[in-house]
């Protein structure tokens, strides 16, 4: 499966900056079939027309993240479900730092750890 470009549609590209002390920065590229991956919601900030402030935040799109860009990026946990609509969330309230949003406060936890019984503890 492709996108429009051509690339994989399932590509990972994870960017590691060079921080002092911090190991292996690069730019790293995954398109293994079986690799862990989830969805999340990647947000856009766009002005407020005709007025002065912080800009909106929309949901551009989903976007599927892997267990090493997740590390390096800031993502928003709702406390509660966030539908995919344009404005089904108040993102004026959430720190300016959140780049993507969780589709729901359980889809941090992987399939497994989501199927694992707490029959245990």
């Amino acid at each position: 499966e492709t996108a429009g470009s051509g690339l994989n549609a399932m590509l990972e590209i994870a960017y590691i900056p060079y921080r002092k002390g911090e190991k292996y920065p690069g730019v790293y590229a995954f398109t293994s079939s079986a690799r862990m991956m989830r969805e999340v919601h990647l947000l856009e900030e766009r002005p407020r027309k005709g007025e002065k402030g912080a800009p909106e935040r929309f949901v551009l799109g989903s976007e599927m993240i892997g267990s090493l860009e997740q590390t390096f990026l800031n993502v928003h946990c709702p406390d509660k479900y966030v539908p995919l609509t344009e404005r089904g969330v108040d993102f004026d309230a959430l720190d300016p730092k959140y780049t993507h949003c969780e589709t729901s406060p359980a889809a941090m936890l992987s399939i497994v750890a989501s199927l694992t019984p707490w029959s245990d503890f």
